[in-house]
Order: structure tokens, then sequence, then C-alpha cells
């Protein structure tokens, strides 16, 4: 491209021969011109690479393709070769609304003379699509609007577990602070939250926008949410992640500790559960014995979170009840 666009789309694919296409369709027939698609394919033993050749003479797309690395160092990659002001990723096997650059791009300013809200952030609505149904997730009681980052804290610490704060997809990012005091990095497990919670960390304001540009299909579980082939490596690997998370968020949001540590608390006895659940002893006793260093910090809210665990074990009982009828 000649000029600098205002919006990079950042693709990382692997193995998504059957969704690259579709992604890439949705983007490239937006009404606006002001982005560019930067899509990675991360060593894909599949006919993803042979997909993406198809949009080799676009002008907006560069396909680059590399040995696999993953997810959180694919990202990095994108990140380092994008040139846009401002950073949207994408998730291969999802797409896009059809005004969605338009729709981000009437919000972002396009330079320091620009009268629109500057912000560091931007979060927008989405589709959430699963099988047989679609819901509209707009906002989580703020209204649309520019907010300041310790107004916006007040309702990110109650909502780790929710996309509309965690996921990476529905947010507009100031790619320079990314790089500014230092090089930001992704994490290897619940990287979109981790990531989330240290940008944020760099922000001053942030803009709430009821457009919906993306539409996310749910499919699969990520590690620190499943249980399914358990393995101790497994469960030592999500105990060491939320372990930094908690130093992470809390250097970020340090004034909301008790919210912190319930919501550690509550991963905590999920990962205990997960050890019980393979006869893990050791395991299980290690994690008791962390439980216990963050219920003599937050007190109460240790409670509150076992009383939080009590419902989410009620609500799988009655859809397995459900399921099973």
């Amino acid at each position: 491209m000649n000029t600098k666009p205002l919006v990079s789309i950042l693709i990382p694919a692997y193995n998504a021969e059957k969704t690259i296409e579709s992604c890439l369709d949705s983007i490239i027939v937006q009404e606006s011109n002001n982005y560019e698609i930067v899509v990675i394919d991360d060593g894909s033993s599949d006919n993803t690479y042979s997909r993406l050749l198809k949009y080799k003479d676009k002008s907006q797309v560069t396909i680059i393709r590399q040995e696999n690395k993953g997810v959180s160092l694919t990202r990095q990659a994108l990140i380092e070769n994008a040139c846009g002001k401002y950073v949207l990723f994408c998730d291969a096997d999802d797409f896009l609304a059809p005004t969605a650059i338009q729709s981000v791009c009437s919000v972002l300013p396009a330079n320091d003379s620009d009268k629109k809200s500057k912000a560091d952030l931007y979060v927008f609505g989405y589709n959430l699509v699963r099988i047989g149904e679609q819901k509209s997730v707009l906002n989580r009681n703020l209204k649309p609007g520019l907010y300041g980052k310790n107004e916006y804290a007040k309702y990110h610490v109650r909502g780790f577990d929710d996309l509309y704060y965690s996921a990476l997809w529905n947010k507009c990012y100031r790619r320079e602070l990314f790089f500014e005091p230092d090089k930001l990095i992704f994490e290897t497990l619940i990287e979109d939250v981790m990531f989330n919670v240290d940008y944020i960390n760099r922000c001053e304001s942030v803009y709430l926008s009821n457009e919906i540009i993306y539409n996310y299909n749910q499919i699969g579980e990520s590690l620190t949410r499943s249980n399914r082939g358990d393995t101790g490596t497994d469960i030592q690997s999500a105990l060491d992640a939320f372990l930094v998370f908690y130093d992470k968020a809390l250097e970020t949001y340090h004034e909301y500790e008790m919210y912190i540590g319930r919501y550690i608390c509550l991963k905590l006895l999920q990962l205990k559960k997960r050890a019980k659940n393979i006869n893990d002893w050791e395991r299980e006793k290690q994690i008791q014995v962390v439980l216990e260093k963050y219920r003599s910090r937050i007190g109460f809210q240790y409670y509150i979170a076992l009383f939080k665990m009590d419902i989410l074990e009620l609500r799988q009982k009655i859809k397995k009840l459900v399921y099973i009828r």
C-alpha cells in the first residue's frame, strides 16, 4: 500500500482451510479501504496456505508463512508486521460484519487534529454465533461513549471471564502502545485476558461503541476452561498462568484487590476440582496451599468465590439434565 492504513487487521491462521476464505472475503468486501490485512500461516499442515495464495494479488493483503510457533508468537509477529495506526485482531474461523471497517473508522481519529474522541482502546459490539442461534452483545452496563481508565476498571475487574472484556477481536488497539514503554508480550495461556490487562495498564481512556463489528463462532474450549483429557501438566500450566495473571491484574487495578482475589480463588477452586477428578492428590494439595494464602489476603471474598463455584456447578448439572431430556 502506498500510504499507511488507519487500521491493520491481523489474522493468525493454523489449519484453517475450511474457514480462511470466508474470513478474508468478509473483510475485502468492506466499503472502507482505509485498512490492511496481515495474515500469517503458522505452519499449517492442511491447505490453508494454498487458500491464502488466492489473495496474493490483493493490494491490501499481506501473506506470511512461517514454521509453527503457536498463536501467541504468531500474534506477536503480526503486530510487528503491521503498519496501521490501530490494530484489530480477527480469528481465521470468524468473520467481520459487513460494515465493520466503516464502523471502526467512523470513531477512530485519523490524525492528531481530528476532533473525534481520542482513546487508547476502542471496544465494539459483536455477534456470538453458536449452532442454530446468534446473540448480539452490545455493552456491559456502560453506555456508549468515552471513559477514563478508572471508570472502565469498575466493570472490567468483574468481567475477566466475559468475552466483551477479555476477547481481542471486538477491540481496536493503538499500535504504538504495544511498544511503549517496552514491548507488550503475549503469554501462552489465557493470553487474551492477560494481554488486555497488560494493555489497559498503558491506557488513559477507553471508548465504547454499540456498533457490531464481529461475528464470533463459539467452538471448542481453552485449556484453562476445559477438563476434557486433563493431565497434571495441563493443570499445573493453568495454575502458573493464573498466578501470573493475579500479579498483572493487581499492577493494573491495584485498588480492586478484593475482586481480583475472588476471581483467582474461583479459578483455583476449579483447578483443584480438576486435579481431584484425575486423582492427582499431590497437585490438589499444592493448589489448596495456594488457596489458603489467597484466602488470608481477601477474607470474605473467598467465601463469595466458594458460593459462585457452587452456582456454576449447579448450572452444569441443570444443563446436563436438560440435555438428557
